[in-house]
């Protein structure tokens, strides 16, 4: 009898012994899991952070090639030297020969060269007041080819030709001389003919965006009591 009741407390403290094992063994597992993760968290945060950095540098890059892809503003301009205003007014107006003396004049003739044009070539050339900018109209070209005019930075110093709309009219005529101007657009009328017909053609040109529009033209050909007008 005492036998049985012995061997049934050795088994009870068996298992009470078995189950404070598996007691002790699952704490020490949940602190190593816990330890492990705490560590963890300072690693994590800075991956994190790296990420955060690349991704802003990403961000930075992309803006940086969209600014660089962007069409031609005056803004952007700036990039050639050329952040002029419809405030900048222009002193003198002439031939390229009345620029001759000016200290900056022997570097212009050399990027002159470089576009294969000549100061013979220049029809008509007008000096910003602060001798910043100068902007020509050259006659050398094909024919029909249409205006020709250009902008030409002096501090910079760089040449930069108009882009022209023509509004797709096949053949123009080229420019004489500047007209009247308001803003930053300057009018400008080519007088011309052919086949019996005269000719005209209107346009306005934009110092700051350098650019040339086609605005209209009329013609006078024989037999006509008046001129005909075509709006673009």
């Amino acid at each position: 009898m005492l036998e049985k009741l012995y061997i049934k407390h050795s088994h009870s403290r068996n298992t009470f012994a078995l189950i404070l094992l598996a007691v002790i063994l699952t704490a020490i597992v949940f602190a190593l899991i816990m330890y492990f993760w705490q560590k963890s968290i300072p690693f994590a945060e800075k991956n994190l952070q790296n990420e955060i950095k690349a991704l802003k540098n990403q961000i930075a890059m992309m803006q940086k090639e969209t600014s660089d892809d962007a069409p031609r503003t005056a803004v952007n301009e700036a990039q050639n030297g050329f952040n002029f205003s419809s405030d900048t007014s222009f002193k003198e107006c002439g031939y390229a020969g009345l620029f001759r003396f000016k200290k900056w004049y022997p570097e212009f003739t050399e990027k002159l060269k470089e576009k294969g044009l000549t100061p013979k070539g220049i029809s008509s050339a007008c000096l910003s007041d602060k001798d910043e900018m100068l902007i020509f109209i050259a006659q050398e070209g094909k024919y029909c080819e249409g205006p020709k005019i250009y902008r030409y930075n002096i501090q910079k110093p760089y040449i930069e030709s108009a882009t022209v709309n023509n509004k797709g009219v096949l053949c123009l005529g080229s420019l004489d001389k500047f007209g009247k101007r308001e803003g930053n657009v300057i009018s400008v009328v080519v007088p011309g003919g052919d086949g019996g017909c005269r000719r005209e053609e209107y346009y306005n040109y934009d110092f700051i965006k350098n650019t040339v529009e086609l605005i209209k033209t009329r013609s006078l050909c024989q037999g006509d009591t008046d001129w005909k007008w075509t709006e673009y």
